[in-house]
């Protein structure tokens, strides 16, 4: 979203600076007329596009172990901030990643585990189920 919708941030910039107040209005969609206007992906479609990677993610390891039977497979994505906390907050959590605030230590993170289709993963020291292939 910085770098693809240069207007949608100066926007957000000029009427939230570029701290907190920024993050919060983008996170809860404040500006969500001005953002579909100018084309931008939301909270909700962030969530829904990271949701879709991992499902081919997990299509890919699925062909690899039907080819490679016994072997381990470890797939390494990296993401930030912006688009890890929608996907967690709508399809980890099961809430609207526009009226929830996920607090997120510097530097964490998220380890999504596979195995024979199932996928969970660890949160706040909780084993979470997941459901990735949709």
């Amino acid at each position: 979203m910085l770098e693809g919708a240069p207007e949608f941030v100066r926007l957000l910039t000029e009427k939230y600076g570029t701290g907190q107040d920024f993050w919060a209005a983008y996170e809860s969609d404040g500006e969500k007329e001005a953002r579909l206007q100018m084309g931008v992906e939301g909270p909700n479609e962030i969530a829904d596009r990271v949701n879709y990677a991992l499902q081919l993610q997990n299509q890919v390891a699925q062909e690899y172990h039907r080819a490679n039977p016994g072997q381990r497979l470890i797939v390494w994505m990296v993401g930030h901030y912006d688009s890890l906390s929608p996907f967690i907050k709508k399809h980890v959590l099961g809430l609207d990643p526009t009226n929830t605030y996920l607090p997120v230590e510097y530097g964490g993170g998220i380890t999504i585990k596979t195995k024979n289709g199932h996928a969970s993963c660890t949160l706040g020291g909780q084993v979470l189920d997941l459901t990735i292939d949709q």
